[in-house]
């Protein structure tokens, strides 16, 4: 996730760039007293036209609603009228043709999945588009659809990532041939959660598929090696061997941005807060344009006959806007590279037409050009993080500079010490501002990065990427040499890993708040440039007043105007339910997937969003992957006060329940039937030995082996337990029954509960089968009754029977469900049955959350998607 996070690129841009490149003709002092009067000296008004027109227009198609139409229109107005007061009629027409071109160029490059592709299996022939990649066990191969061969041959068209089960290397023009199903890959519909169909479709891909092993996959042709790949590999080919570099992958990465670091170093690299460094964007750029720049202007200064007719800086700008064209031309493209190599592409050229004296227009054109290209860029993280960090520098920073150098005249502060500080302060400044929008994407922030990002960066700036740099070029000029700078890499990148382990050790904790919405954060930024741009404090107090106003009235809803909440988090085929009083949180299960963290993609950003850091309850209803899975993901990022599990043992070998704070836990041996040696692997209090029962799954067993360490307690319920969520919300453990025979599947064992809050009842079911239903009906008759029924086992059929709807008479029921099951789910038998008992149906995989409201005896039933569209 933070792979994208660029928030210390201007650190490289302030003192390498634009001080470096061209320091007398950078002007970061804003004409505030002309911007007062004039807007011309501050922004180009003409492109700034261009770039408000453009926002609208992304806008519009992002959302492709009413209200964006709405909004596009009103603003090309709004501009067409300025322009006609100032008599530039002609200027405007030229602007109305930039949305026109814009959408024929999104859509002539976008190439959806035609309506032939399925989900069930088929053979396809595609054109390898990029070379995969191999990273974590997996291959991702994106892939341009030709033909479906079976089962009826047809042409198709949609460009897909297919992943693969091992290693599986293709080329780019190589023409494969794969049996498999096509899915569109669909969102988890959550407040505040990443939308990573969105981010696929901003990147062209409509649709995913999986095989299990590259010998699946036939190769019908095999391209022709590009220029571009035979450079690739010359200078891949010294890193691919780990006897020259044991950081291989790492450098790979660095040097030419393939996936190819290991989940492990990822994942430590993303804690302290250092992705920005492994992410090719405005910090690669700089420092390699930065040490292009200041080489060939060393040389010029030997030479000076060179530039009689040309200066030296715009020599140099030549020579290093060639060096750009050339790294975008070898590097793997992706949306961040793109923009950094324009964005200073642009910087250089308005050296070379002496245009650069105003950073802000350089800003400016380079987001018109991109959102040319590129519309829906604007969506992108990393292109607002980017753009925000060049806005801090270029209108917070030179203010905050002018203390600075106030201090450093009057105590002759040596130019070492200078620019220590001067990093320091550029990095506190950095991490302050972006705070807001990196809590709003990612929720936390790692207290880490700041004391990383202050050795770090100058580690990175003048040793790792010299020494990238100068073996790159000798890569390309004679690779047996080149293999000799792989030793300082490889000892530098040593004592870079140890010294991130040496941080973590110290044990900082993350940034953790309550997750700012939109509204906020926008508010915000315009305070903040508001201020440093006009200086009115009057309208900045005022303006601030308004922000504190808003986070009260989020806060209110949020906390306040209901007294019982109950939504089902969409987390595709899985439950997780979140119930909310005004005093206590709790989740009835946490969706889960071999292969996905549904805690991190779903759970974690909607309680953010809802501004909940605790739970006070957590219930497992049993041992399904799909409704514990979530778990693990959640114990080192929200607070949870206790755990319920259900009292059934499903497992093989023998298991004993041994007692842990007042409560029973299973502890399994599974490769071993005999009680002696249980008795040496687990703890001495010995209540009861089991055995007879299905194999265990080991990720559960890890996940309470987990909450032991953590010292969360475990309660193990069964029918009677009663607990008070607030004065007058109570919750009623039904199920598990304490006489269950004949009952041996888990899902039968589900932990069954009632929520109780006036006149109104809501029953959630686990993945109960009919005949558990049956035996609840017998033992309870009519105190079944609810208003709001979780259905058992995401629409089943054979769950959710007759005699059981009849006992407990919903006005409302919920289905947790993914888009397209694979195993059929909701089945429609099902979904007959709940439309005779003529009961609102929420559905995940249609409405994404959903469930209900409750204030005072009036019920609301909600829907995300209803409220978004």
């Amino acid at each position: 996730m933070h792979e994208q996070v660029t928030n210390l690129t201007l650190t490289r841009l302030s003192f390498l760039i634009m001080r470096g490149m061209h320091p007398r003709s950078v002007n970061f002092e804003i004409p505030i007293h002309k911007f007062i009067k004039h807007t011309q000296p501050f922004m180009h008004w003409p492109f700034l036209s261009l770039l408000v027109i453009e926002v609208a227009f992304s806008l519009f198609l992002k959302e492709a609603s009413v209200t964006s139409g709405i909004v596009f229109f009103l603003t090309a107005l709004v501009l067409f009228f300025i322009h006609l007061i100032h008599k530039k009629t002609k200027r405007f027409l030229l602007f109305a043709l930039v949305p026109a071109c814009c959408f024929f160029m999104h859509h002539t490059g976008t190439k959806s999945l035609s309506t032939v592709i399925t989900s069930k299996k088929g053979l396809y022939t595609a054109l390898v588009s990029a070379d995969s990649l191999y990273v974590n066990g997996y291959s991702k191969v994106i892939v341009d659809l030709t033909k479906r061969i079976q089962p009826v041959q047809k042409d198709v068209t949609g460009r897909v990532i297919l992943t693969v089960g091992n290693e599986c290397l293709f080329n780019q023009g190589d023409m494969i041939q794969f049996n498999a199903g096509i899915k569109e890959p669909t969102p988890y519909q959550n407040p505040g959660g990443f939308d990573y169909a969105d981010h696929l479709k901003r990147n062209n891909i409509w649709g995913k598929a999986y095989v299990h092993a590259c010998q699946e996959i036939s190769l019908q042709k095999k391209g022709k090696v590009s220029l571009r790949n035979r450079v690739r590999h010359k200078i891949l080919k010294p890193l691919n061997n780990p006897e020259y570099s044991p950081y291989g992958p790492v450098l790979s990465a660095l040097l030419l941005g393939t996936k190819t670091i290991s989940r492990e170093n990822a994942e430590l690299i993303r804690s302290a807060g250092l992705s920005h460094l492994f992410a090719i964007s405005g910090s690669h750029f700089a420092v390699m344009c930065a040490l292009i720049f200041f080489m060939v202007t060393l040389i010029t200064d030997r030479f000076a006959g060179i530039y009689l007719k040309i200066s030296k800086q715009k020599t140099a700008s030549l020579f290093t806007l060639g060096f750009v064209s050339f790294y975008l031309f070898v590097v793997y493209p992706g949306p961040s590279v793109i923009r950094a190599g324009i964005m200073f592409a642009v910087y250089l050229f308005a050296i070379l037409l002496e245009r650069q004296k105003n950073i802000l227009h350089v800003i400016i054109v380079s987001a018109v050009i991109i959102l040319f290209l590129h519309p829906l860029d604007l969506f992108d993280v990393s292109f607002q993080l980017s753009y925000l960090c060049v806005l801090v520098l270029a209108v917070v920073y030179p203010h905050i500079h002018v203390f600075f150098k106030k201090y450093h005249d009057q105590n002759k502060i040596n130019k070492i010490v200078s620019y220590s500080m001067q990093l320091c302060l550029v990095s506190i400044l950095m991490n302050t501002m972006l705070l807001p929008l990196v809590l709003m994407e990612f929720g936390a922030s790692p207290l880490s990065s700041f004391i990383n990002n202050l050795w770090a960066i100058p580690l990175f700036d003048f040793v790792v990427m010299p020494l990238m740099l100068v073996y790159m070029l000798g890569a390309l000029v004679c690779a047996p040499l080149s293999v000799y700078v792989l030793y300082p890499l490889n000892l530098t990148l040593a004592g870079f890993f140890k010294m991130l382990n040496l941080v973590a050790s110290l044990g900082l904790y993350e940034i953790q708040s309550f997750a700012p919405h939109l509204e906020h954060v926008i508010l915000f930024y315009i305070i903040v440039f508001f201020f440093f741009l006009t200086r009115n404090k009057k309208i900045t107090a005022l303006l601030s007043l308004l922000l504190l106003v808003l986070i009260g009235h989020t806060y209110y809803t949020l906390h306040v105007k209901y007294d019982l909440r109950i939504t089902q988090i969409d987390v595709k085929q899985g439950d997780a339910i979140f119930v909310q009083t005004r005093d206590k949180n709790l989740l009835i299960d946490t969706g889960g997937s071999r292969f996905l963290d549904t805690s991190e993609l779903a759970i974690l950003p909607f309680l953010r969003y809802l501004w909940v850091n605790r739970l006070d309850y957590v219930i497992i209803t049993h041992s399904d992957i799909d409704h514990f899975g979530g778990l693990g993901g959640m114990l080192g990022n929200m607070g949870i006060g206790e755990v319920w599990i259900n009292n059934h043992n499903p497992h093989k070998a023998e298991c004993i329940a041994i007692k842990h704070e007042g409560f029973h836990v299973w502890r399994c041996a599974p490769d071993t039937t005999r009680a002696d040696t249980m008795q040496k692997l687990m703890p001495k209090r010995v209540e009861k030995t089991f055995q007879g029962f299905k194999a265990a799954d080991p990720q559960y067993m890890g996940v309470l082996s987990e909450l032991k360490n953590k010292e969360i307690p475990i309660r193990v319920v069964t029918e009677g337990d009663r607990i008070s969520l607030d004065k007058q919300t109570t919750l009623t453990v039904l199920a598990p029954l304490k006489n269950m025979e004949g009952l041996e599947d888990d899902n039968d064992h589900s932990v069954v509960v009632k929520i109780e809050r006036g006149n109104f009842s809501a029953l959630f079911t686990g993945d109960i089968s009919t005949k558990a239903e049956n035996l609840l009906v017998k033992h309870y008759k009519q105190e079944l009754a609810a208003d709001y029924l979780k259905i058992s086992h995401h629409g089943s059929r054979s769950a959710t029977g007759k005699k059981f709807l009849d006992a407990v008479q919903p006005q409302i029921v919920s289905i947790g469900v993914e888009k397209n099951s694979r195993y059929g789910h909701p089945n429609r038998e099902i979904i007959n049955r709940l439309d005779q008992h003529r009961a609102e149906i929420l559905r995940t995989d249609a409405h994404g959350a959903a469930g209900v409201r409750l204030k005072g005896d009036a019920i609301t039933v909600w829907r995300y998607r209803n409220s978004r569209h």
